[in-house]
């Protein structure tokens, strides 16, 4: 299994015709075959909490490290009753506290790779959009989000978001 899905879903061309996005504090890129199919400004983490650092700090640091898995089945779009507190939808989607002006229109969960990840004992990840850049640990793209959310539904197949900052502080750009 992978992502979820039995081995036999993925493609027997072998998965390098399957895009994947790296995301590196600043922006996120979808890649296929190392070339860039397109890039978004992104941000991880509370404002203060942008760094490598802070990744161990629940609901203020950027996203652990490593290799995350989106499926496209699961990409969750907003609608108004999903606000209250008591909404639970499938597959355990749980409310959008905030609204839009926290989640964009479009959210999806984003889990770890059990062999390539340190997720530094944190969990419930997403990427996803809104109005106020920053989170509380999750990929951020704000107003990029509906354009993300495009790539992702006319994607076939499960794929994966590398997380590897490219500063140690990417607020200060230093290494």
């Amino acid at each position: 299994y992978r992502n979820g899905k039995p081995v036999s879903f993925w493609p027997a061309f072998g998965s390098e015709d399957i895009p994947e996005m790296e995301f590196d504090g600043q922006t996120l890129t979808a890649i296929n075959n190392e070339k860039t199919l397109k890039s978004w400004p992104a941000m991880s983490g509370k404002p203060g909490y942008q760094s490598r650092a802070a990744t161990e700090i629940e609901n203020h640091g950027p996203i652990p490290e490593g290799v995350w898995h989106l499926n496209p089945d699961e990409l969750q779009t907003y609608s108004p009753e999903k606000e209250s507190r008591s909404w639970r939808g499938p597959n355990g989607e749980t409310p959008w506290q905030g609204g839009t002006r926290s989640w964009g229109n479009y959210r999806i969960r984003l889990e770890p790779d059990d062999f390539r990840t340190d997720t530094k004992h944190r969990e419930g990840f997403y990427l996803h959009g809104g109005e106020v850049p920053g989170s509380a640990g999750c990929i951020d793209t704000t107003d990029s989000m509906d354009e993300v959310a495009k790539f992702i539904r006319a994607s076939e197949y499960p794929m994966d978001i590398y997380v590897n900052y490219k500063y140690d502080d990417w607020n200060k750009r230093r290494k």
